[in-house]
């Protein structure tokens, strides 16, 4: 697949038109923003969607291993976004776990948002 890693840089931006199916929105997993998932997967080529949705959703219940969560881009537009996805995630965790370091993005963000209140 040719995720937006590699060497080449172009703008990724949001294509207003895309809507993930009702069965995709479904099997997303409840610990993450789905809003934000959906306009992470509009920045994406089609041939790109599906694959990256699928980190994100719950996995074959005959499968021996969950499906692998992604956590980092280096196209700086997409990491921004999967940040906002990844926020739910860390309303699930203890204060001591919000508070030790992680490569799972988000934190900063959720935390920003905790001490600003609702």
């Amino acid at each position: 697949m040719n995720l937006p890693n590699g060497p080449s840089r172009r703008t990724y931006v949001a294509d207003a038109s895309y809507r993930m199916s009702d069965r995709d929105r479904a099997n997303v997993m409840d610990i993450f923003d789905l809003a934000a998932l959906e306009r992470l997967i509009s920045m994406l080529t089609p041939e790109d969607r599906s694959e990256v949705l699928s980190h994100f959703q719950y996995g074959d219940p005959t499968s021996e291993y969950p499906p692998p969560k992604l956590v980092r881009f280096d196209a700086p537009e997409l990491q921004e976004v999967l940040e906002q996805v990844w926020v739910p995630y860390w309303y699930t965790l203890s204060p001591a776990a919000l508070n030790s370091e992680s490569q799972i993005p988000g934190r900063q963000l959720a935390l920003a948002r905790m001490q600003a209140g609702p």
